[in-house]
């Protein structure tokens, strides 16, 4: 949790509150998503979340770890404390402890003894500055070629940057999403994002979403699928879109996800030359622009040496 001393009014501690619980009961809604087998239903079902309802409201705003959450859903006496809190649990005991279990087998993998354990389910060991002029989290690593790790770990830090743009210190931050297929691929990160998107102006964020090929999509969406109608809904909320050369492949379904582009537009993209692309803010007219940038940061963004044959 970022610093939230500065926040003293009544009303925004309501309000913090609520974003809190609501935040952390999204990312443990995200983590499980992340873990989801392929071609299988999403594993915490109605019965599991109202428990976990009850878990997240236990630690109010103070500190809350996965691996403690894991420990009390898994305490059949905590369970015992909390189930007749819960309207159509109150004859329910035994119900109520095999859906707590369920829900803790859920995230076992992320805690100690589990494959994943020892990433997020601790207190972290590194303090990050919130006020430092650039944070990244790196997943180029080798470690993150094991697909559900990266999933996992790209949920978890969706959370803890909604954390941050939460803390309401008026910094003012841009959030820059490299290969953002992987937060589009979790329904759940989806939902964050359009919340994110709406907030922009109170949260003080502007969130960049970086793709590499539109026919990608392909790879985690299925057509008229639920996730797929959310992420048209989620560039329907951008107000400024960034398009340069694709594929002819690509096309037809850049036209679905931006279906007023218009017929020059969609001549053009295919032939778009290197670092030219068709800005489109709101709704006026695009343009076709070539960014310039004088010889230091040209130097610096140039990325093409290391293609060069010596």
């Amino acid at each position: 949790m970022p610093d939230m001393s500065h926040v003293t009014s009544d009303e925004d501690r309501r309000a913090l509150r609520q974003e809190v619980l609501s935040g952390r009961k999204s990312a443990m809604m995200a983590l499980a998503e992340a873990v989801k087998e392929p071609d299988r239903p999403f594993p915490l079902d109605k019965d599991m979340l109202s428990l976990i309802d009850q878990l997240i409201a236990s630690y109010d705003t103070g500190p809350m770890t996965l691996e403690s959450a894991v420990a009390r859903l898994s305490d059949w006496d905590w369970v015992d404390g909390v189930y007749k809190n819960i309207h159509g649990f109150e004859h329910y005991r035994d119900l109520a402890r095999e859906k707590a279990s369920e829900a803790a087998r859920v995230f076992s993998p992320m805690v100690e003894g589990g494959t994943m354990s020892g990433m997020f389910d601790k207190e972290s060991t590194i303090t990050l500055d919130p006020a430092a002029p650039i944070i990244v989290f790196d997943t180029s690593g080798p470690v993150f070629q094991d697909p559900t790790l990266k999933r996992v770990y790209t949920a978890a830090v969706s959370s803890w940057i909604d954390r941050l743009l939460q803390a309401r210190d008026g910094l003012r931050r841009i959030i820059v999403c490299e290969e953002a297929w992987d937060l589009l691929s979790n329904p759940q990160l989806v939902d964050s994002l359009q919340t994110r998107q709406r907030s922009a102006g109170h949260w003080g964020c502007a969130t960049w979403l970086i793709v590499h090929g539109v026919a990608d999509m392909t790879q985690v969406f299925t057509a008229g699928s639920g996730l797929r109608g959310k992420v048209e809904q989620l560039m329907n909320l951008m107000e400024t879109k960034i398009i340069y050369r694709q594929g002819g492949e690509n096309i037809p379904l850049l036209n679905q996800l931006i279906p007023d582009l218009s017929e020059d537009e969609l001549e053009q993209i295919p032939r778009l030359a290197q670092g030219y692309g068709i800005w489109r803010i709101g709704h006026e007219h695009p343009r076709m622009i070539l960014p310039i940038a004088g010889p230091m940061w040209a130097r610096v963004f140039d990325t093409s040496s290391l293609r060069r044959a010596s």
